[in-house]
């Protein structure tokens, strides 16, 4: 049936976690697709008073939410801005910062492995978290010791000719765009099932060539969207590139956490024409990709004339941040193939209404899959997406976190005290880690290179949105 299998694969993969402030659970469902192509994260206990959730969905392949999931993490993590105790501009640099790693040839390698059904680095939804990190390990051992975050940009110049894949559209200057459709984008394309009549609906000659000069490659041709949740302290801070969604429920209240970037919103379509790119009427990049943000989908990033935030298609992520009070209940994170059913209300509803029954969260997730499945392929294709979701129980969260933070402080001033008096007679030179002012979360703070100051300008970020 072409996009879809004859029945749907409606096994989940869904695990339960707990650490002394919070209560989560994600799971994962293949649905009428024939691949999952999504990837998520749960990282309770991710730095201090940190955690960290996210949702991939993956387009023209799994390679680029899968590799996301095994090291945008730790990417974030290691970038300056947020050592330094700057979230969201550490959030902003590290996803552009990743999308500009993933075009490393050593990376593209191990895409194409994490592409391989065959590969002893794919992995699936049902690993638990050993083969997780065993993948991992093999992912960097693949790489041969690829830089982190903050060598790879003292490196940029000099590795660029070298290291980084050469554009792969050949097209004229004026036509610079590219295309990476979603698992859906690309399936839809090559089936009917989107009926409409008009003109609009027909393939422009210019994107037909375009998608002919397109060379299969991943990280080009394929990319992810990406929304990752970081509950900082008592901060929600919310970093979202593509159409999956993060939503907060307050007293029953949907509170949008991100806002899904669609080529036809009037700031994405300014950009996109402004790179040489064009949205048709049926809302695609040149015919082809059906959002405006992603990770990866490098063929849509070849005008050389501006910088990454300014390209067709963006790794830039929107930043949201809220301070969490009692009042509130729980988040959820997922893929458009749960939001393009349930708005964000109608998710809250539902998922309250099932939440007192069930003893493990997980099972509120599953329920939420078998209410958005449809009964069969034959319609517009809502319900036969690939389905990920992630709820944080936020019960007695406040009271909980607002404790650990008191003793992770106490502990860490005694040990600042400690340091601070072993270091009365050694020399000038002596720096202890020093707490970050107005920020509950404590960071080491490292000494920014010329190089890094150099590549902070040569990225520019833009405000929060």
């Amino acid at each position: 049936m072409g996009a879809y299998l004859s029945d749907p694969v409606v096994e989940k993969n869904s695990r339960d976690e707990a650490n002394r402030t919070l209560v989560s659970a994600s799971s994962s469902m293949q649905g009428w697709r024939v691949t999952q192509e999504d990837a998520h994260n749960m990282i309770l206990d991710y730095d201090i008073d940190t955690s960290l959730f996210a949702v991939y969905d993956g387009h023209g392949g799994s390679e680029v939410a899968k590799y996301c999931s095994l090291k945008l993490p730790s990417f974030i993590k290691d970038t300056p801005a947020y050592i330094e105790g700057n979230i969201a501009q550490g959030l902003k640099d590290a996803f552009l910062r990743f999308d500009l790693h993933i075009t490393d040839r050593r990376v593209v390698e191990t895409l194409k492995m994490l592409a391989d059904p065959e590969s002893p680095l794919r992995i699936d939804e049902s690993s638990d978290e050993s083969d997780h990190d065993a993948v991992k390990d093999n992912v960097s051992d693949s790489e041969n010791d690829i830089p982190n975050s903050q060598e790879q940009q003292t490196n940029t110049e000099t590795n660029t000719a070298e290291n980084r894949v050469v554009p792969r559209v050949v097209t004229p200057p004026e036509v610079i765009e590219s295309s990476n459709e979603s698992c859906d984008d690309r399936d839809n394309l090559n089936d009917t099932s989107d009926s409409s009549d008009s003109d609009d609906d027909e393939p422009d000659p210019e994107d037909k060539e375009f998608m002919a000069n397109m060379i299969e490659e991943p990280g080009s041709d394929s990319g992810t969207t990406a929304v990752v949740a970081l509950i900082c302290g008592t901060e929600l801070y919310v970093a979202n590139a593509g159409d999956s969604r993060c939503v907060l429920s307050r007293k029953g209240q949907a509170i949008d956490m991100s806002t899904d970037h669609k080529p036809e919103d009037e700031q994405e379509k300014a950009r996109i024409i402004k790179a040489g790119g064009r949205v048709t009427g049926d809302g695609r990049v040149n015919g082809g990709l059906n959002l405006s943000r992603a990770i990866g989908d490098h063929a849509y990033k070849q005008n050389k004339e501006l910088p990454p935030a300014e390209q067709m298609i963006t790794a830039l992520p929107d930043i949201k941040k809220i301070t969490l009070t009692d009042e509130d209940e729980f988040i959820v994170l997922a893929c458009d193939g749960i939001w393009n059913f349930l708005s964000s209300q109608q998710a809250v509803d539902y998922i309250r209404s099932k939440y007192q029954d069930e003893k493990k969260l997980s099972r509120v997730i599953e329920k939420i899959f078998d209410h958005c499945l449809a009964p069969n392929s034959f319609g517009d294709g809502t319900g036969c997406d690939n389905m990920t979701a992630i709820i944080i129980n936020l019960k007695d969260f406040i009271k909980k976190r607002q404790r650990e933070i008191k003793m992770n402080t106490v502990q860490y001033d005694r040990r600042f005290s400690r340091r601070t008096a072993q270091s009365v007679n050694s020399s000038a030179d002596a720096n202890p880690e020093v707490p970050t002012s107005n920020n509950s979360c404590k960071r080491s703070i490292s000494p920014q290179s010329d190089s890094e100051e150099q590549d902070n300008k040569k990225i520019k970020s833009g405000d929060d949105r």
